[in-house]
């Protein structure tokens, strides 16, 4: 199954091979560590739109569209790194636990 994965990822990767001197960071968790790949700005919006994946093919990184994510993801899960998490609703899931006074002034 690894060579499976890894073939779909030769075909199908949109990561550019060389970085370019217009590239900026983008930066994802995995493993409870940050990383950082550089990437057109256009990648880099297109994950934030969850339009690309990242996947992960030990330690190399690899960008590819959502069928091409659901297809590896179906094989092995563990590769597809979490798309974008909004951070907002992360903070609302948090704040929710805290009452805010009635009489609070700015």
């Amino acid at each position: 199954m690894r060579a499976e994965i890894r073939q779909i990822l030769q075909q199908h990767d949109q990561r550019a091979k060389e970085a370019r001197e217009d590239d900026v960071p983008y930066n994802f968790l995995h493993n409870k560590k940050i990383k950082r790949i550089y990437l057109p700005r256009g990648q880099v919006d297109q994950l934030s739109r969850d339009q690309l994946f990242v996947i992960n093919d030990d330690g190399i990184y690899h960008l590819v569209n959502k069928e091409i994510a659901d297809k590896i993801s179906a094989r092995d899960p563990s590769r597809l790194i979490a798309a974008k998490s909004d951070p907002a609703e992360d903070m609302d899931e948090f704040y929710k636990k805290f009452e805010v006074p009635d009489d609070l002034d700015w």
